[in-house]
């Protein structure tokens, strides 16, 4: 699909796959490309917006690879690919996908469940990025090509959604009902857990008594830190909601 802001219209281009679904995908500014990979056959494609034509790139055995993807400041384009989860830089000019030699964060064993969950880049290039099987922070600094496991915050896996806002990393993490939202201190290290995202008290009222409770956010996919410094979380649960949430204050 693709919206235009200035008409406030959505429209549908062709299906690229029978069959598939698009796992991830990000637009290259400089050529008008659109790369992404889809979640079946683990096909990294390239697609011409302006001609509408679609170039299969590379098909990879595995299921589980990148959901998310990112433009680094090379203008190269990220991502992790293979059984093996080596991450994976496309420069969309050359058109060429070479591997960096680089293999994400996980827990000995599970590597075939792994993949790039979430990305981020700070201004001064240097991505993060959560995990899929093991809810592993990351930092990855295309230009040294080096890759550091920052921790976790939450037992189980997944970080399925971060943002940058000021010297912090802000983040979701959990693989289970509901997330936990956590921020981690690019220049000082260390994770602070801010706890459940809930807002909007209201009271239960029965025959037992009354009780005050809270809406509470579930499963979160995306998040993103506005020009007010607020940021702003989508949900993709069955009644998904978007949530405001403001640093350094206690409610949403």
């Amino acid at each position: 699909f693709e919206y235009c802001l200035k008409k406030r219209r959505l429209a549908r281009h062709e299906k690229l796959f029978a069959g598939e679904s698009v796992a991830a995908c990000i637009f290259a500014e400089d050529c008008g490309f659109l790369c992404g990979q889809t979640e079946q056959r683990g096909t990294f494609f390239v697609y011409d917006v302006r001609r509408k034509m679609l170039s299969e790139m590379e098909s990879f055995a595995a299921k589980v690879k990148s959901r998310a993807m990112i433009a680094g400041r090379d203008r190269q384009i990220y991502c992790s690919l293979e059984e093996e989860n080596y991450i994976y830089s496309y420069c969309p000019r050359q058109k060429t996908l070479l591997p960096t030699g680089l293999q994400l964060p996980c827990v000995k064993g599970r590597r075939y469940l792994n993949g790039i969950d979430s990305l981020v880049m700070t201004g001064g290039g240097i991505i993060y990025g959560g995990t899929l099987a093991d809810g592993l922070l990351f930092r990855f600094d295309p230009e040294k090509n080096e890759i550091v496991n920052l921790g976790k915050i939450a037992s189980e896996g997944r970080i399925s959604a971060v943002t940058l806002q000021g010297n912090k990393i802000y983040g979701v993490a959990g693989d289970y009902n509901p997330q936990h939202l956590f921020s981690y201190d690019i220049q000082k290290g260390g994770f602070e857990d801010t706890g459940l995202l809930m807002a909007d008290p209201y009271t239960h009222v029965s025959e037992s008594g009354s009780w005050k409770d809270f809406w509470k956010g579930y499963k979160f996919s995306s998040m993103t830190t506005g020009n007010d410094g607020k940021i702003y979380l989508g949900e993709y649960s069955r009644l998904p909601k978007i949530v405001i949430y403001e640093p350094g204050k206690t409610e949403l």
